[in-house]
């Protein structure tokens, strides 16, 4: 996590480096799709019960979920969730700039790019993606060369 913390400058109004590492494992531990992530209200995180209740439709199971996550991610999440006191409970939890590009994700996928650079990992395709095989394979106890979400932010 120490190359997503390192991320300079701000998303939303959040520092990069705690958004970075709030989104990074987030993803991890929910095994979600990406666009599921960024689609999350703020009002599926429970830090009360410490979980990441996903409404039914916002992913391709089109069933609702709820994932139990680690107290690093909940208080990652909590850091980013104080940010911006004007934000309500169905703005989303994972805010991303606009961007005018013509491809909706350029400057995430960039960003993300520039995090796994810091960290000495390849990029690849859809390293994203890679995050949710990864997660799945160790949750199966079959891990494979795929890196963890720890090794890729080391």
């Amino acid at each position: 996590m120490e190359a997503a913390a390192a991320t300079p400058g701000q998303v939303a109004q959040s520092p990069a480096g705690v958004w970075w590492t709030a989104f990074l494992r987030t993803l991890y531990e929910s095994q979600l799709r990406l666009r599921s992530v960024l689609k999350l209200p703020r009002a599926c995180l429970d830090v009360q019960h410490g979980c990441l209740h996903l409404p039914a439709g916002t992913d391709k199971r089109r069933a609702g979920q709820t994932y139990r996550l680690s107290p690093d991610t909940l208080e990652a999440l909590g850091e980013i969730r104080g940010e911006g006191q004007e934000a309500t409970n169905q703005h989303p939890l994972f805010a991303w700039p606009e961007e005018k590009t013509g491809r909706p994700r350029s400057g995430l996928e960039a960003c993300y790019a520039a995090i796994l650079a810091r960290a000495g990992v390849p990029i690849g395709t859809d390293p994203f993606n890679k995050i949710r095989r990864t997660a799945r394979a160790h949750l199966a106890g079959q891990a494979t060369w795929v890196p963890t979400v720890n090794e890729i932010a080391n």
